[in-house]
Parts: C-alpha cells; sequence; structure tokens
C-alpha cells in the first residue's frame, strides 16, 4: 500500500519483481528507469532484475496491489544484490500508458472478452527470466480441467468469485486473494461468477533447467 502524497524511494535488486494492481484512484505511478508509468486497478507492472525503480502516489486515495518477486530462488542461487538510487529518487516525467513493462486491464480485459472461457492469455513478449504470467477468465460454473505440474504456481482473483481445489482441499476465493498451488499438487479452479484470475508461475526455470513436467 502507498498513501496519498507518499513516495517509495528508488532502488533497484537482482530478484525480479511484478505487481498486480488491485485498488487505486487516479494519480498511482511506478517509476522503472526514469519512465513514470500509471497504475490503474486489473493492471500488471514489470521491474525485472536490476531495473532502477520506485512508487508514488499523487491521487486522493490509498493504492493496494500484490508483489510476486522471485526473491526465493535468487536466495537459494545467491547472487542477491540491492543498491539504493543515489538521492533517493529517480524523478520521472508525466505518466506514460504505453510500456512494455506496463499491461494495462483495458486491453487485457478486451482481449479476455475475446477469447473463449478458460482461455488463458499471455500479456506480451516474454519479460522476465524467471517468471511467466498469464490471465485465464472463467465463466460462471465453468471449471476448466485439473492442471498437475512440476512449476510453482500462484494465483490471484483479479474479478469474480470462486473456488480453488488444491491436492483435494477446497478453497473458497474472491477478488483480491491468493491462490498458491506448489509444485506436483494437482489443482483446478471453478467460477461460481464470471471470474479473472492472473496466474505467475516458475515454468520458465523449470523449462530452461530440463525439470518441467505435466501430467495428463
Amino acid at each position: 500500500m502507498i498513501m496519498p502524497g507518499e513516495k517509495a524511494r528508488t532502488h533497484r535488486h537482482t530478484p525480479n519483481a511484478l505487481r498486480l494492481i488491485l485498488d487505486t484512484a487516479p494519480g498511482a505511478y511506478t517509476t522503472v528507469d526514469g519512465v513514470k508509468l500509471a497504475m490503474q486497478p486489473g493492471d500488471v507492472v514489470l521491474t525485472p532484475n536490476w531495473s532502477w525503480h520506485g512508487h508514488g502516489n499523487d491521487g486522493a486515495a490509498n493504492a493496494y496491489w500484490l508483489d510476486f518477486l522471485d526473491v526465493p530462488l535468487v536466495q537459494l542461487f545467491e547472487p542477491m544484490f540491492f543498491e539504493p538510487f543515489p538521492g533517493d529518487y529517480w524523478e520521472a516525467g508525466a505518466a506514460s500508458e504505453t510500456s512494455p513493462m506496463r499491461f494495462g486491464w483495458e486491453e487485457t480485459r478486451r482481449r479476455l472478452e475475446a477469447a473463449p472461457s478458460g482461455t488463458e492469455i499471455t500479456l506480451g513478449d516474454r519479460a522476465l527470466d524467471t517468471m511467466a504470467f498469464s490471465m485465464i477468465r472463467l465463466r460462471g460454473g465453468d471449471a476448466p480441467p485439473v492442471r498437475r505440474t512440476s512449476a510453482n504456481n500462484l494465483y490471484a482473483v483479479v474479478a469474480g468469485s470462486g473456488t480453488s481445489t488444491i491436492d483435494g482441499e477446497r478453497f473458497a476465493c474472491q477478488r483480491g486473494d491468493v491462490i498458491a498451488a506448489p509444485a506436483w499438487q494437482p489443482h483446478t479452479h471453478a467460477a461460481v461468477e464470471d471470474a479473472v484470475l492472473f496466474r505467475v508461475s516458475d515454468e520458465l526455470v523449470m523449462s530452461q533447467l530440463g525439470f518441467l513436467r505435466t501430467a495428463d
């Protein structure tokens, strides 16, 4: 969360990061390498490893988002570095809505509405080396096939509500909830009402290392 009038100092680190914006009024933003990116609910904003980034809120309401980082992987491999920006803030100009580091909700929603229910869409070209991310739209009553993979998966509910079943245990979920499906745990989701899920996975790493496996 960042409150009106607050700024988070510019910094960079070796972990990759992305954020899913939940709630905000106009005026909240992230800066990535000096480019100011407007943040709106449903947007996804990337900060690739070693990119200078910070946050600010010139609006009238608190801004909330969910952060996803590959910190456990970087800690395991050990190249963990962090650096604050000299002078604390990299001041940027007017906010931009067009950037390979920002995936706006309006465009994402348009693509989802044009696709069949259950379709998983990727958000642009691969920009992070360790995290894959996509959006899934489910219509009320739909239940996609069970997924079982050696990759770890995190799901965030962007809109709607439903249930998630992870290794036989069922959980009710609604907008803002996060569901973790660890490696090789069978899992599926069912929509009570029309829902959109945001999926983040380490399948890129598993694939590059030759460890990615899925079960029918």
